[in-house]
């Protein structure tokens, strides 16, 4: 028989070729509901596990990933996808259910009121565009001498990824005090728990690899890192903005 997909001959249950099943039925409504529990029990498997390792041992995480073991762990794209979209639907239910700026205050978080707004609904783009930046502090402060450039960004995207996943944590952290006290957090305060993660990110990273000076090198990274971060959403955000929509900001 000839495959559906690619007009090859099957032989096997297989195709050769492209790889498709050789027999293949009508769409069902049971088809189609395999393929979304398929969907969904194979991406909890592997991005659960993958956001448990990036809290408890994120270095090495993400160095078993570069050095080969990729069907174990969530690729690094998609993890810092679904963290970050996570965060804005959860910011999103948060404000419709308390008000906005109630439980957390961010109306000036990322320079502006009207810059932050752009940011908080734009937040994929606004973190991707810092990946590039970020990984050049890594690549050449660390990974230079062991990993390719390409490979330092997929660190740099667990980071993120990681970095938002406890920016998720605050928000319930912040929901719970508002219950309890009826005061609010604000967002500029889970530079905190950013400090913290990317501090811990670096030194279990670092500490894994044959590198001299390598706690100096960590400290450097997380510097400029960090502070290229922060230059990015205080000031840099805001003037790309101006120039980009000018009379509107």
């Amino acid at each position: 028989m000839n495959c559906r997909n690619c007009g090859s001959i099957v032989q096997e249950k297989y195709c050769g070729n492209c790889g498709q099943k050789s027999s293949v039925g009508r769409i069902t409504f049971n088809s189609l509901w395999h393929e979304v529990a398929h969907f969904f029990t194979h991406m909890e498997s592997g991005f659960l596990f993958t956001s448990w390792q990036m809290l408890v041992a994120p270095g090495n995480a993400a160095i078993q990933y570069l050095d080969g073991k990729r069907k174990t762990y969530q690729p690094p794209v998609s993890y810092f996808l679904i963290w970050t979209t996570a965060y804005m639907l959860l910011l999103y239910w948060v404000e419709k259910a308390f008000g906005e700026n109630v439980v957390i205050d961010y109306r000036a978080y990322f320079g502006t009121p009207v810059s932050t707004r752009f940011a908080i609904s734009h937040l994929s783009v606004v973190l991707a565009v810092m990946i590039p930046v970020q990984a050049v502090f890594f690549f050449f402060i660390i990974t230079r001498r062991i990993y390719t450039f390409p490979e330092t960004m997929a660190v740099v995207f667990y980071a993120l990824g990681s970095i938002i996943l406890c920016q998720v944590l605050f928000v319930f952290l912040a929901v719970v005090l508002y219950g309890i006290s009826g005061n609010h957090l604000s967002l500029a305060s889970s530079d905190v728990f950013k400090v913290f993660y990317i501090s811990w990110f670096l030194i279990d990273f670092v500490r894994r690899l044959a590198l001299r000076k390598r706690w100096l090198r960590a400290f450097l990274c997380a510097l400029g890192a960090f502070g290229a971060f922060s230059a990015w959403r205080l000031w840099g955000l805001p003037l790309v903005l101006k120039a980009l929509f000018p009379g509107h900001l």
